[in-house]
């Protein structure tokens, strides 16, 4: 079995400097736009009731948000319960569901700089994840998707690990958000080793009386 460990060992990847390049992702639409907006009001309510002398770095781009370029990024949620029905490397491709997040990437001067990932509480959306060196870690991903077969690709989490997909001499490829391609066999043994081990915690929190 692969450990998940071996995604997170450090690996001597060549990649090309960061480009100019704030094309990855499409133009928002108007729910998009008021979800910026939405956490924008929710920073400004934050930091107006804290006695911080500095706020979060997170929080300050956020205000000054309006002055960047800002795209919708393809984002899907990986369905461990389809992928478990019959598990396989083709089984992947198919357990990945449009989500209902909104995962953006924003750009400074022209260079991918951030992105963050919005959920909808309620009636608002509210910051759940804010990925600040995002723009320099996926760096080599826009000149790669420029040899793809076409600018379709989508972006997905499991076991906490971030993945890219798109298609290449008629290939899907998935790739490590750092640029690793992973052959689907052996993505395939590690997402089954992450549903294990999930498992395995969730019986021993149980087992201790924790429950979530």
């Amino acid at each position: 079995m692969i450990s998940i460990a071996f995604l997170l060992s450090s690996y001597s990847i060549a990649i090309n400097d960061n480009k100019k390049n704030s094309e990855l992702g499409v133009a928002l639409t108007s729910r998009e736009i008021h979800a910026i907006k939405d956490l924008k009001e929710m920073v400004l309510g934050f930091t107006g009731k804290s006695r911080m002398t500095a706020i979060p770095f997170s929080f300050a781009e956020i205000l000054n948000i309006d002055s960047t370029n800002i795209t919708l990024l393809p984002y899907y949620d990986f369905d461990t319960a389809i992928f478990y029905e019959d598990p396989s490397p083709e089984k992947i491709l198919e357990s990945l569901t449009v989500s209902d997040d909104l995962y953006f990437a924003i750009s400074k001067d022209g260079c991918l700089a951030y992105s963050l990932l919005a959920k909808k509480k309620e009636d608002s959306w509210v910051l759940s994840r804010f990925s600040e060196n995002w723009g320099e870690v996926i760096k080599w991903f826009p000149e790669r998707l420029q040899d793809a077969d076409s600018r379709d690709f989508k972006i997905f989490r499991v076991g906490g690990i971030e993945y890219f997909l798109y298609y290449k001499n008629g290939k899907t490829i998935y790739s490590t958000n750092i640029g690793q391609e992973i052959s689907e066999e052996i993505l395939c043994e590690i997402i089954l080793e992450s549903i294990h081990q999930v498992d395995e915690n969730k019986k021993y929190l149980d087992s201790i009386g924790v429950h979530f």
